[in-house]
C-alpha cells in the first residue's frame, strides 16, 4: 500500500484537521490541494484567519504533497516551517491550500505551498519534510 493510501485517511479522520474545517484533500503526482472555509473557530480575536491554522493547514498540504512521491513503507515528518503571511483572510471566505513537491531527495523532501483567498495569496509556506521509514 502506498503512503497516500495509507495515510490520507487518517489525516482526513484526524480530529484537529476536521475542526480546521479540512473535509477532502486532492491529489496528483507531486501536488496536493484542499479547501477551508474561514469560519468562527478558525478566526483570531480581530475575525481573520487564524495565524496558527494557517500554519498547521500548510503543513498538511506539503505532507499531503510528499505522501504522493514517498516510497511504500516511508512517512515525513516537518523538519522545517517557514511561513510568510502577506495579508489577512476574513471570516466568510474560503481559503484554497496548495502544495507542491520542489524536490524529493532520500532523507529530505522540499514543499511549497501557496495559500489564497479569491484569487489573492494570503500567505506562502516554504516546508522541509524528513522522510522515515514508517512505524505503520
Amino acid at each position: 500500500m502506498s503512503p497516500l493510501e495509507q495515510f490520507l485517511p487518517y489525516l482526513l479522520q484526524h480530529p484537529l484537521h476536521r475542526a480546521m474545517g479540512l473535509r477532502e484533500i486532492e491529489t496528483a503526482d507531486g501536488t496536493a490541494w484542499f479547501e477551508v472555509d474561514i469560519g468562527p473557530d478558525t478566526v483570531n480575536t480581530a475575525d481573520m484567519f487564524h495565524g496558527g491554522v494557517v500554519y498547521a493547514l500548510a503543513d498538511l498540504a506539503a505532507l499531503s504533497a510528499a505522501l504522493t512521491r514517498l516510497p511504500e513503507g516511508h512517512f515525513a515528518v516537518t523538519h522545517d516551517l517557514h511561513v510568510s503571511m502577506m495579508r489577512a483572510g476574513m471570516r466568510g471566505q474560503r481559503a484554497r491550500f496548495e502544495g507542491r513537491v520542489l524536490r524529493m531527495g532520500r532523507s529530505l523532501a522540499f514543499i511549497q505551498v501557496e495559500v489564497s483567498c479569491a484569487g489573492e495569496v494570503l500567505a506562502r509556506a516554504s516546508v522541509t519534510k524528513s522522510i522515515l521509514k514508517s512505524a505503520r
